[in-house]
């Protein structure tokens, strides 16, 4: 199993950014639910799903190693442009769309790391967010 001292900076700036990516898009998606489905059942749940993937990666990857790769000044893809979304159900699906994507690059960069346990925690968070997307689409809206 690799150090995480030793791990590529590229590989922990992919974490890096993935861990915020899933990170804000299960709070985006926690608030919609929250405050605007008044959905208690399932804002907890993607809750435990945004304190569960910072848990897991930050359980085996220190965010100190994180922090010190981090070099968004740089980052080609910053700034790029976003589709507006025209209604909080766009919100909440394309939030939890892009939780799911970062939990795949969370998964396959854990595994490059060498930490299988964080491999198989992030695969049953992606394969819950699935899960919550399809629950979360079929509550009527208030």
């Amino acid at each position: 199993m690799p150090s995480t001292r030793r791990l590529d900076q590229g590989l922990l700036r992919m974490l890096d950014a993935n861990l915020n990516r899933a990170s804000e898009g299960l709070r985006a998606a926690e608030d919609v639910l929250r405050f605007v489905r008044l959905d208690a059942k399932r804002s907890g749940e993607a809750r435990a799903l945004r304190h569960l993937v910072r848990r897991t990666v930050l359980g085996v990857i220190p965010a100190g190693h994180l922090l010190e790769a981090r070099d968004s000044a740089h980052d080609p893809g910053r700034g790029r442009w976003q589709a507006a979304r025209r209604s909080t159900r766009e919100l909440l699906a394309a939030n939890l769309r892009r939780a799911q994507e970062s939990a795949r690059v969370l998964e396959e960069g854990l595994r490059l790391a060498g930490r299988p346990a964080a491999v198989r925690a992030m695969q049953a968070v992606r394969y819950r967010l699935y899960r919550l997307e399809s629950a979360a689409a079929s509550v009527p809206r208030r």
